[in-house]
């Protein structure tokens, strides 16, 4: 259907109404090249993402097919839960910081995954999301939170157990 407004989100969509709103051409430029550099980011951060999903470890929890991946890659957890995977666990190599995500369904409760975490690496801050399908470690919103002290091998022993 031509008229379904999915068609507003295309590049060409936003150009004609920032002409109105920009004060020049060279603006205009400016703003379509930031956006149209946005869009390659993501693609690119999308196929490395695929390449880091097919290295990761996949192995069956109580949460069901998980992927466990040590990678900088943040878009590779949603690409990858994208992909079908029930929980994702990454583990940054440079900062150490842990991610734990699942699909979004109360049945992917991360409260008794939460609480392993917190006896396994107490000195690390630790947030259980309201949600309960995201455990973080480490946050740019908490400076100074502690990392995780835990390998990526700890990391699958964890989650391995029931």
């Amino acid at each position: 259907d031509p008229t379904d407004v999915k068609y507003s989100f295309m590049i060409h969509e936003f150009i004609y109404p920032l002409r109105g709103l920009l004060s020049s051409d060279m603006e205009l430029m400016s703003m379509t090249m930031l956006m149209l550099d946005s869009v390659l980011f993501t693609i690119k951060n999308n196929l490395k993402a695929e390449n880091e999903i097919h290295d990761g470890v996949t192995l069956q929890t109580a949460w069901g097919k998980t992927l466990v991946m040590e990678v900088k890659n943040e878009s590779a957890v949603k690409h990858a839960l994208k992909k079908g995977f029930d929980m994702v666990v990454r583990r940054d190599p440079e900062n150490h910081t842990v991610r734990i995500k699942t699909q979004p369904d109360p049945k992917f409760d991360l409260t008794p995954l939460y609480e392993k975490m917190i006896k396994a690496d107490p000195k690390a801050t630790w947030f259980l999301h309201a949600s309960k399908n995201m455990l973080l470690n480490g946050s740019s919103k908490n400076p100074n939170s502690v990392p995780s002290s835990l390998s990526l091998t700890r990391l699958i022993e964890i989650v391995s157990k029931k």
